[in-house]
């Protein structure tokens, strides 16, 4: 099956190196806006959280078509468009994920990855959103 991805040689994702790195199998994967020779495609094992994206290192770019080359079960997802995601099920098939409300956690962690991806340095970004944790906790714990 071609995709529109094929075409581009260049392409790039973002993959967990939870993924990459340390063998856990791809869980979820999102499709943002494509830019560039970036196609998008973001790919996580599924169970990282916010304190793991705190490390500016553990999202890295690779090849589209390696990834795709190496987990063929995703080539019929990749024509998806941006805002498609997709969760692998128990029996190992990428279902479209449920869609609900971006909680914080997940904002920060497309948020961080967005910023590592174009480029921008992520700790002014970490700074900034742990300045802003801590206030919060101050005012809390002096209103309550």
């Amino acid at each position: 099956m071609e995709t529109d991805l094929d075409l581009k040689e260049n392409s790039r994702a973002l993959i967990s190196r939870k993924v990459a790195e340390e063998g856990a199998g791809i869980g979820y994967v999102i499709r943002d806006e494509w830019v560039g020779e970036d196609s998008g495609w973001r790919f996580y094992s599924g169970d990282e959280d916010a304190l793991f994206f705190m490390e500016p290192d553990h999202m890295i770019w690779a090849s589209l078509k390696e990834i795709a080359d190496a987990y063929p079960e995703l080539e019929p997802l990749l024509n998806a468009p941006a805002g498609s995601e997709y969760r692998r099920d128990q029996g190992g098939i990428f279902r479209p994920a449920e869609k609900t409300p971006e909680t914080a956690d997940r904002a920060l962690i497309r948020a961080l990855a967005e910023r590592q991806g174009r480029g921008r340095d992520p700790f002014i970004f970490v700074i900034v959103l742990a300045v802003l944790a801590a206030v919060y906790l101050i005012i809390r714990a002096l209103l309550d």
